[in-house]
């Protein structure tokens, strides 16, 4: 059972338990019950996945940590524990790769988070030739002008460090990047090849 401790004017004043926050959100998102907060740079929609031709293993904290909510300052803090993510099977994979399987990461960005992904990422690639690394707003049907602009770029995993990971986990989806389709989403994929 997740523990959120939830705080507003300077005062603690909710303490719950949730079935997890995996069962309260997807790709990002963090739901408190009906306080419906999310961090502000992880708009409700982004999700960062992996991509690969081969089935891929879910991962979960070896413990539960707490959560806290500062509303106030407009925060939460997830005590920043290196285990503390979770990679969930990410169903909607082919909407966005031709890659057959996906698990979602469910994190706030930490360098030893992202040294635990490139060692999850390098031992994928043993058993494939290469995973892709998305970062993308979860989306319906997109229009021609509506679709989205794909920035890609490939490397080998021995130039893999976590600077490529914090780039495409911190990219931004509305950046404007074309003129002529100002409303258009940037998606990121970085391709890692053995």
């Amino acid at each position: 059972m997740q523990k959120i401790q939830t705080v507003r004017d300077g005062l603690d004043f909710l303490n719950f338990g949730a079935a997890g926050l995996e069962s309260a959100s997807l790709c990002g998102i963090i739901c408190a019950d009906n306080l419906n907060l999310a961090k502000e740079r992880d708009c409700v929609s982004i999700c960062r996945f992996i991509a690969s031709d081969m089935p891929l293993t879910e991962f979960a904290p070896s413990q539960e940590y707490p959560v806290k909510i500062d509303i106030d300052k407009g925060t939460i803090d997830d005590g920043g524990a290196d285990d503390n993510y979770h990679l969930l099977t990410f169903d909607s994979v082919k909407d966005y790769s031709d890659k057959d399987y996906g698990v979602y990461l469910e994190w706030d960005y930490t360098d030893g988070r992202a040294k635990q992904i490139v060692e999850y990422i390098r031992t994928v690639l043993q058993k494939t030739d290469s995973v892709e690394f998305w970062n993308v707003w979860l989306r319906g049907y997109y229009e021609y002008e509506e679709r989205p602009f794909i920035h890609r770029k490939t490397i080998s995993i021995e130039e893999l460090t976590t600077e490529h990971i914090k780039e495409i986990n911190d990219a931004v989806i509305w950046n404007v990047p074309d003129k002529m389709y100002p409303e258009r989403p940037s998606f990121y994929c970085l391709t890692i090849t053995r």
